[in-house]
This record gives C-alpha cells, structure tokens and sequence, in this order.
C-alpha cells in the first residue's frame, strides 16, 4: 500500500516513470534487509503465507448470501463496535448488499471519471498535488482488499481519502474556473454560420 502509494507520487519529477519499478524494489530490498533487526515475532506475517484473514472473509460472504439484496445493515460485534470483515468490498456487500454494491460502484467510476477528466486540464503547478491524490485514491484502494478501515472510521485511512478526493474537486473547479476566463481562439469564435456565438 505505502509503496505503491508513494510511486505514483514521483510520477510528475521522473522522466521516465518506469525507473519506479526500481525505485518500488529497491524499497523492497532496504525493507526486508532492515527487517533482520526487527523482533522476528513482528515480521512472522509478512514471510508467511498464511491468510489470516480467510475465515473473516467466508464469514462476510455467509453474511452476504444471507441477504444479498439489501444486507444486514450496520454489522457490530456483540453490540459493543463494528465487525470487521477485513475487505471493504466485502464489507459494504455483506451489509448493504447488492444496492449498496451498486451504489459504491457508481461512486467509484463517478471518482474514476472525475481522475481521467482531470488528467489533460490540470495544469503544470498542480502536477504534485494531483499525483499526491490519485496515490492516496489508490494505496487506499488497495488496502481496502485486506481491510475494511476506509468505511469503519477507526484509522486515518476515511480522512485521506475524503481528503484526496477534496484535493481533486478543487483542482477541477480551478481548472474549469481557468477555462471560463481564457479568450477562445479565432477558430471557434464564430459558428460554422458565420454568426458570432456570444
């Protein structure tokens, strides 16, 4: 999540953004040399293969098939906090089910497209900022297929990614306010008609 986060973030200073595979592995590597001097119970999960997360994760799609159109709602643990099914995705199909499914969906390609529309108009200051977001969007993303903390609230994970796609609105407003006040060129002044077209 951290590093591929942090790549997509160096996009806008390289001049060939391939050289971030590189960069990606070599982090790798510092990584896991440096590993060696951490307590050897705290790096276990990371060198084994076992899913940890696999009876959570049968347990949401149980929950699912249950209901799957509309979901159980708000899932808690003995009443007490949220359950945590480990994968967003899942999360929001076991409680709100195919229509919430849909609708996440429908969020999902509205940020998409806002992102690709975004992309030619932003303009060469704003670089940083819109690769700085789409790299929150995505390590988020990410992170959302082993854990559900993007819509439970409990980490920092919902605050960077309403903050990512703030920085994206913002920078969409400004590039359109920007297009607004911009002279048209001679070519589309006028309609093909002759007719002036203000």
């Amino acid at each position: 999540m951290a590093v591929l986060g942090a790549s997509i973030q160096f996009i806008p200073w390289m001049k060939r953004p391939g050289r971030l595979i590189a960069i990606a592995a070599s982090l790798a590597v510092i990584l896991l040399v440096f590993s060696g001097n951490v307590d050897p119970a705290a790096v276990d999960r990371l060198t084994s293969d076992e899913n940890t997360r696999s009876g959570m994760w049968k347990a949401g799609l149980q929950l699912f098939f249950q209901s799957p159109v509309v979901g159980h709602g708000w899932l808690s643990s003995s009443g007490r906090g949220t359950a945590n099914l480990h994968n967003v995705y899942l999360q929001i199909l076991a409680e709100t089910g195919i229509v919430g499914g849909v609708l996440f969906l429908l969020g999902v390609f509205a940020i998409a497209r806002l992102i690709r529309r975004l992309a030619p108009k932003i303009q060469p200051v704003d670089r940083p900022i819109y690769y700085l977001a789409l790299g929150l969007v995505v390590a988020l993303m990410v992170h959302g297929m082993v854990e559900s903390a993007l819509i439970l609230g409990s980490t920092v994970n919902t605050m960077l990614f309403g903050f990512a796609l703030g920085l994206f609105h913002n920078m969409f407003s400004q590039a359109m306010l920007l297009h607004r006040r911009q002279p048209e060129s001679r070519l589309h002044r006028f309609s093909p008609i002759g007719v002036p077209s203000r």
